[in-house]
């Protein structure tokens, strides 16, 4: 539910698009899947009961991810929402 699109994730592996394109087009698809998708909106809207939870991938610390992107699609959505380290 939360991996970018392949085509998208491509491009920017391939350098065809930058980082920022990259979020941008994810961006798209989450506003998407929030509209589209009811159980996902309501993820959302229960994320601060759910306690702590921590956002994965195998890209290293301090790397430039997708886990980023969707942290601050996050706390857009859902201001309770506390990131534990700074976002870069």
């Amino acid at each position: 539910m939360f991996y970018p699109a392949v085509d998208p994730l491509r491009a920017y592996r391939d350098g065809k698009i930058d980082f920022e394109g990259l979020g941008a087009a994810y961006v798209e698809e989450l506003e998407r899947a929030y509209a589209e998708q009811p159980e996902l909106a309501q993820w959302v809207a229960d994320a601060p009961g759910l306690g702590d939870f921590t956002l994965l991938c195998y890209e290293r610390a301090g790397d430039l991810c997708h886990r980023l992107v969707l942290a601050r699609w996050l706390q857009e959505k859902q201001p309770l929402l506390r990131v534990a380290e700074p976002l870069n």
